[in-house]
């Protein structure tokens, strides 16, 4: 068994936040797919497509660093529960984007990518704390390689 799999074998607390981190960046890109189908459909051109798998990476590349800023000064696990919940609210915007509206994937994207760039380093300085003493080199890469080939995270 590799040392990826006895780490999250071994510590359920680990565990549980990885599997979290795995769900929350698949759920991202089960929301953009159809939500890029439905953009193209409702203005038959990629512009706005275009614009929100930009911003994604733009608005989350920004903000990171002030996230870690944050993460340092307030309570990581408050600045997480905080920023999953905009993360959630912001999603049901989702639920709006119709013909005439398409301005508003580009504010929910937005801000969902703002939202885990402020979130994920209280996530990221975190875990150590999850770990015995030998595996926070391990659970560090792991983590950010769980969550890097999916979007906004």
């Amino acid at each position: 068994m590799t040392r990826a799999l006895l780490l999250l074998r071994r510590n359920p607390d680990y565990r549980r936040v990885y599997v979290a981190t795995l769900i929350s960046s698949g759920g991202d890109w089960f929301a953009l797919i159809p939500l890029l189908a439905l953009l193209h459909e409702l203005t038959h051109s990629g512009l706005y497509g275009g614009l929100v798998l930009s911003a994604d990476p733009a608005l989350f590349a920004v903000a990171s660093p002030y996230g870690g800023t944050l993460a340092d000064r307030l309570d990581r696990k408050l600045l997480l529960v905080a920023t999953s919940a905009v993360s959630g609210l912001l999603s049901l915007l989702l639920l709006l984007v119709e013909a005439g509206t398409e301005c508003v994937s580009l504010l929910a994207i937005g801000g969902i990518a703002l939202a885990k760039a402020i979130g994920n380093p209280a996530g990221a300085a975190a875990t150590p704390n999850l770990v015995p003493a030998a595996d926070p080199p391990l659970a560090t890469l792991l983590h950010p390689v769980s969550s890097a080939s999916l979007p906004a995270r």
